[in-house]
């Protein structure tokens, strides 16, 4: 989705891009704000927040849509929820946060992490949340999510503040999910 910024800051790097250091004006754990006019008509992702955090340089690259969790490092650093080594909810404690990484962002590079907004995230093959369904982290593959199921505990944590916007059928490679700032719990 082509994303506007709604800040009055000249220089920020586009949404879709990762960089190798956070670029002046961005800052490490900058939140700004941006729009999706082209497509708002027909996926209603409108406005949404973006915190600029660095990817782990322990993991696999992130690819976009791919939920995660950060925190440590000041903040800054972020991992992909369970499905592989490194940050999981073993890792995090209740009430770490979530975010949704929007590039294909390398090892140790930066990028730009939806926390508020409505976004396409990975989901399992066969999954099909409802809408307005609550949302937990999928067991597999890394970053990926699914409706939460009767026994929450077995499967993995809860993401709070977050919603599956719209119904996805089990084909559906991604769910759309309305995220206000989500937590996992």
């Amino acid at each position: 989705m082509p994303w506007v910024f709604t800040d009055d800051i000249a220089g920020l790097p586009g949404i879709t891009t990762f960089f190798e250091g956070p670029p002046p004006p961005v800052i490490p754990g900058m939140i700004t704000h941006a729009i999706d006019t082209t497509s708002f008509a027909t996926t209603g992702a409108g406005g949404a927040e973006f915190l600029c955090l660095m990817w782990d340089p322990g993991q696999a690259p992130a690819v976009p849509g791919m939920m995660c969790i950060f925190g440590g490092d000041g903040g800054v650093v972020a991992g992909p929820g369970p499905g592989g080594p490194g940050p999981g909810p073993a890792a995090f404690k209740s009430g770490s946060p979530a975010a949704v990484a929007m590039a294909a962002v390398p090892q140790g590079q930066w990028g730009w992490f939806m926390i508020t907004g409505n976004v396409q995230v990975l989901k399992p093959a066969g999954q099909t949340p409802a809408a307005g369904s609550p949302i937990i982290l999928a067991a597999a593959p890394p970053g990926a999510v699914q409706g939460t199921p009767a026994n929450v505990a077995a499967v993995g944590n809860q993401i709070l503040n977050c919603r599956a916007s719209a119904a996805a059928a089990a084909a559906d490679p991604t769910v759309w999910l309305q995220l206000n700032r989500p937590l996992i719990w």
